[in-house]
């Protein structure tokens, strides 16, 4: 699963802030480094999914979709609020009083697989802190500095780091009850064929 193209930011923002974003095709990754972070897999949905540091989510080719450090704050459209660049986060408001810090991603899959892959998860995943979600966290702090790095071999190395989080986030979907919707999904849960993919991915 080769991504075509993989954009690591990330953002500080103050208490009360609510962007709304449009669709993505492709996957929004995002994990809370520090503070508590609010998410709303749809711009019509009524509640917000609470992040705490640790924790991460996935939206699956999102249609649309609100990013809040406030449970209640009311949403604007992200074009429209002013932020600026630093160290590759996008800084919004006072910096001084920042109460959230974000790494983020956005990640479209080769098109070969992509309905695949998109058909074969769910439409959001939350992995928290203890199920996976520090390790992701920990993953994309490094990707975010390698990619502000001038050092010798840094877009290789974070060029591996994403193939590792995308595993991540397979491994966890895989562990769901309802995981396993289609095709090699389904048959990686197969305890009979999972040795005859190995064996035909490896001889």
């Amino acid at each position: 699963l080769s991504p075509r193209c993989y954009v690591a930011t990330g953002m500080d923002a103050p208490a009360g802030l609510a962007l709304r974003y449009d669709a993505f095709p492709g996957i929004k990754l995002m994990c809370v480094d520090r503070g508590v972070y609010f998410v709303s897999p749809s711009a019509d949905a009524d509640e917000r999914i609470e992040l705490h540091e640790g924790d991460a989510i996935a939206l699956v080719a999102p249609k649309n979709y609100i990013l809040a450090t406030s449970a209640s704050a009311a949403p604007r459209a992200a074009r429209d609020v002013n932020f600026k660049l630093s160290d590759g986060l996008a800084l919004y408001g006072d910096s001084s009083r920042a109460s959230v810090r974000v790494f983020a991603g956005k990640m479209v899959p080769d098109n070969a697989v992509a309905q695949f892959f998109f058909s074969a998860l769910p439409p959001v995943l939350v992995i928290r802190r203890n199920e996976g979600g520090d390790s992701i966290r920990r993953m994309m702090r490094i990707i975010h500095f390698e990619r502000l790095g001038r050092e010798p071999g840094s877009e290789y190395a974070a060029s591996r780091l994403i193939y590792l989080v995308m595993l991540d986030v397979i491994r966890f979907a895989l562990r769901l009850p309802d995981a396993g919707r289609a095709g090699l999904f389904l048959a990686m849960k197969d305890r009979r064929l999972v040795p005859v993919l190995w064996r035909i991915h490896n001889d």
